[in-house]
């Protein structure tokens, strides 16, 4: 942990001058809940942000529950404890007993020192209460950032048509991915919702849903695509020649050869 400690106050260090990319689709490699660590998968911690920023991600994915008192935290799920707990009592739990775990503020902040990094979030809430109290905290803090290029590096991941509708109403993000993982919408239904909704600008999917005839009505969209999770670089690279953008990966690394 010391050594990772290191390294976070060493990329601090050097952190402002760093450009901010024209976009974030730019990138083909997204960090699945901050990137795996150690073998392990789905911290969401800090040191998983520090050891996958120094591999090269600069898009991370962020698992998001709300605690017992309402505040967004980066997790996955609640495991063993089963029912949620206080911001508090959460932030004295290490990750895995050993990693420092994140509330939404500490993302913002990290997104203010580091301006090439862009935050995925995977809000856990499906009602329409648990959206309403997850993004009013997010929107919140955004808005309170003394650096406004942070607001537009935070793109949310909507689930449902709806959710398009009622982010919008509570803050203008400039840019959202349509996650079909927990949707109940047909390839069809997906293509005519995106004609009439601009700032999605890509549609992540779990394996399952990928085809040939849905990537191609996608690209036409000019909409990137995204599949998750795949560590795997021969299925990276067969899913790049079907015409996919990009993946969210716990175990590869941008830069790295796919074709092995």
């Amino acid at each position: 942990m010391s050594v990772v400690l290191l390294m976070w106050c060493l990329l601090v260090q050097h952190a402002a001058p760093l450009p901010v990319p024209a976009e974030w689709t730019e990138h083909r490699m997204v960090a699945h809940a901050m990137g795996g660590i150690g073998g392990t998968r789905l911290t969401n911690s800090r040191e998983a942000f520090v050891i996958n920023y120094g591999r090269g991600f600069r898009v991370f994915e962020v698992d998001l529950r709300l605690t017992s008192d309402g505040y967004p935290v980066a997790l996955h799920d609640w495991g063993a404890l089963r029912n949620p707990v206080s911001l508090r009592e959460f932030m004295s739990m290490p990750v895995r007993k050993k990693y420092h775990p994140l509330e939404w503020s500490d993302i913002v902040q990290l997104a203010e020192l580091y301006p090439d990094v862009y935050f995925v979030t995977d809000t856990k809430e499906r009602s329409r209460r648990g959206i309403e109290r997850s993004f009013r905290r997010i929107a919140a803090s955004l808005e309170a950032s003394p650096r406004p290029d942070v607001r537009g590096r935070i793109v949310p991941q909507i689930y449902r048509r709806s959710m398009y509708g009622q982010l919008e109403r509570i803050f203008p993000f400039p840019s959202y991915i349509y996650t079909l993982y927990d949707s109940p919408d047909s390839d069809g239904e997906v293509v005519l919702f995106l004609k009439r909704a601009p700032k999605i600008r890509a549609v992540t999917m779990p394996e399952y849903r990928v085809t040939r005839r849905f990537v191609s009505e996608l690209k036409k969209l000019g909409v990137k695509i995204y599949v998750h999770s795949v560590n795997d670089p021969r299925i990276y690279e067969t899913y790049r020649r079907l015409g996919v953008d990009g993946i969210y990966t716990d175990t590869l690394a941008p830069g790295s050869s796919v074709r092995q």
